[in-house]
């Protein structure tokens, strides 16, 4: 609940692209992760993935996005 309150909070303050909120959103994502609700981790993780361009260190999230995505049934999304 505290990343589900704070995430929003943050884009609004600091804007979507702001390495800050990035994190934040990446540990929204992981704790979908972790209780398995990965339909709500993938949009995060591509949120993320789409802003690395900007934020390089954000590239990390590749490798937990397509796992998502196989979790998730998207076998094609993660081939790509």
């Amino acid at each position: 609940p505290l990343y589900e309150a704070l995430v929003p909070a943050a884009r609004k303050a600091l804007g979507r692209d702001h390495p800050h909120v990035l994190t934040a959103v990446i540990n929204l994502a992981e704790a979908y992760t972790t209780a398995g609700r990965w339909e709500k981790a993938v949009p995060l993780y591509e949120e993320v993935f789409k802003a690395s361009g900007k934020q390089p260190a954000m590239r990390a999230v590749a490798r937990p996005l397509f796992e998502a995505y196989a979790r998730t049934g998207r076998f094609v999304l993660a081939a790509e």
